[in-house]
């Protein structure tokens, strides 16, 4: 393909032929790819800047440096060399004062590169999409090493502008400038055009939705609803997925980073970090793999501005809360790539829904049925009905304690989170009530939450007695114990708490309830079991130091007990 390249303000033309052997084309190329790397690499800049981090931002302006004085971008090459020998030096005043500067070079080069490329983009002929046998050619020459095939159906590719998916095509050229072949042949090229113009209808024709196995397949879950993530990783189970769980978007990015998941599932409304604002926090890191990688939102809410928003942060796709097992596995239908699913027969699938609910009582306010089959099978939701009656007192008491201080953004988060797990154990009308009360906490309608809010508490309060009986803790009989066994239980718990291990924590605080606690500790442990099932490991650490504070001044004038700084005994 020849190219008529017109002059780059900031970059040496000359030089630059020079250097690419007179070849446009290559060059082209190499100025997209500065385009693209470069944008989200000055983001990090400034997040660097802004945390104070000088080694981050030295290692962040050393890759600007090199790709400038690639494109034979002298100035902008000189001005990051300087910011780069500041940053090693420590010198935060010389890079503050530089990197003004050094932002608006930047800004100048990446516009007079964009105007270039635009201006030769609008001299090619328009089509709607790629030709789809193209794009199949690119996979199969890839696939099979064939560089002269493959050259050649890219060069075809480029002959044309694309009304749509141009983004894709300048995804291709970057794959091939980085010779990354099986990334191409790994591609579903053609489903991924599909995907983004029909999904309405292809969700509709798809047939056996989950029939089928992905055991190659690694994928991140994050949510803060430790019963979302229970349930979202056992609705998983059966397709045989490698599954981690998160339970905040701080812990999600430290494990996308450590990782390469296939796909990302992750909650909207999260404290701190959001879904959205971990989506972009994802796009913007430089390695290519975070700017494809699939991410789907999970969220309750179905307004049209919320999904809009989430798409635009950078989401591929959105499932509605309480997931189920039916639109997890479409959505990896539609993400995962086709060589890691493998289709099973239909007898294969698991136990049927109604013999998963034979034998369940009847519950007032309850659908077994919904609840089952949204906290992904029959044992699952048994543990979901015991964690909800542990939670009800202290989650209604908070629930009314913020609404009296007038915090209304807590009344919304705790509205919300309740309802989705109201949802999941399948008490529907329950849900619906708290989406009430969640909707007009959002609102700041006051005098809408004065005449709602009692009624439902009240309804969420008659669960209580309604789910008595699947306590476990209260089913099984506790056994005397010395002080200082319940003390290293205690410390067990501690332990867990501190290092944020969910399943420790649970673990800990299980075999807590097996031992007959001291008399002034018995509230103590309910109210550890309610923190612990409800996440809040910060608070059940504290709980759990106070209680061995006051056992240990009960019990320090006994011998044979020493209390460490861990909380367990010698």
């Amino acid at each position: 393909m020849s190219i008529q390249m017109r002059a780059v303000e900031g970059v040496d033309m000359e030089a630059a032929f020079r250097r690419f052997d007179g070849d446009e084309s290559i060059f082209f190329d190499v100025l997209r790819s500065y385009l693209s790397g470069t944008r989200p690499l000055l983001d990090r800049l400034r997040e660097a800047l802004a945390a104070s981090d000088l080694e981050d931002y030295a290692i962040t302006i050393h890759g600007i440096k090199g790709s400038s004085y690639g494109i034979a971008a002298q100035r902008a090459g000189e001005a990051a060399q300087a910011l780069e020998t500041a940053a090693k030096a420590g010198d935060i005043v010389a890079v503050k004062k530089g990197h003004a500067e050094f932002e608006s070079l930047a800004a100048s080069l990446l516009d007079a590169i964009d105007k270039a490329l635009t201006g030769l983009c609008r001299e090619l002929p328009v089509a709607e999409t790629p030709d789809p046998e193209l794009l199949r050619e690119m996979k199969d020459a890839c696939a099979a090493f064939d560089m002269d095939r493959a050259d050649a159906a890219m060069e075809k590719l480029e002959t044309l502008r694309y009304e749509s998916d141009m983004d894709l095509v300048v995804w291709l050229r970057q794959k091939m400038n980085d010779m990354a072949f099986e990334e191409i042949a790994g591609m579903r090229i053609p489903d991924a055009i599909e995907h983004r113009s029909d999904a309405k209808e292809l969700r509709a024709g798809m047939k056996g939705e989950y029939s089928f196995t992905a055991p190659e397949a690694s994928v991140l879950i994050v949510d803060d609803n430790d019963a979302c993530l229970a349930a979202a990783k056992a609705l998983l189970g059966p397709m045989l997925l490698r599954a981690d769980t998160a339970e905040s978007g701080e812990k999600a990015l430290l494990l996308a980073r450590e990782k390469r998941y296939h796909l990302i599932f992750i909650d909207y409304m999260m404290p701190a970090l959001d879904g959205a604002e971990v989506t972009r926090l994802l796009r913007r890191r430089v390695d290519e793999h975070f700017w494809d990688v699939p991410v789907i939102g999970m969220t309750a809410c179905e307004e049209p501005r919320i999904m809009k928003l989430l798409l635009e942060a950078g989401m591929n796709d959105l499932i509605t809360k309480p997931v189920d097992r039916k639109s997890l596995a479409e959505a990896l239908r539609r993400w995962l790539p086709k060589e890691l699913i493998h289709e099973q027969s239909a007898q294969e699938t698991g136990e049927p829904l109604a013999e998963q609910t034979d034998g369940l009582p009847a519950i007032e306010g309850i659908d077994a049925a919904d609840g089952v089959r949204f906290s992904g099978g029959r044992q699952l939701f048994l543990r979901h009905l015991g964690d909800f009656y542990k939670l009800i007192d202290l989650k209604s008491a908070g629930l009314q304690k913020s609404l009296e201080a007038g915090k209304l953004d807590e009344v919304t988060t705790q509205a919300h989170s309740l309802k989705t797990t109201a949802r999941m154990i399948g008490a529907a009308e329950l849900s619906q009530r708290l989406g009430l009360i969640e909707k007009y906490a959002n609102d700041r309608d006051a005098e809408a939450l004065k005449r709602e809010m009692p009624g439902a508490l009240e309804h969420y309060r008659s669960f209580k007695h309604r789910l008595a009986p699947f306590d476990e803790a209260a089913e099984r009989e506790r056994r005397p114990a010395m002080p200082k066994e319940f003390v290293a239980r205690l410390g067990d718990l501690i332990s867990a708490a501190a290092r944020f291990d969910i399943d420790a924590a649970d673990l800990a605080v299980r075999r807590l309830t097996e031992l007959e606690p001291p008399e002034e500790q018995l509230a103590g442990i309910e109210t550890l079991q309610a923190l612990v099932a409800d996440v809040a490991l910060q608070e059940a650490q504290e709980l759990a130091e106070n209680m061995i504070l006051t056992l240990e001044n009960k019990t320090k004038r006994a011998p044979g007990i020493k209390i460490e700084e861990d909380g367990k005994c010698n």
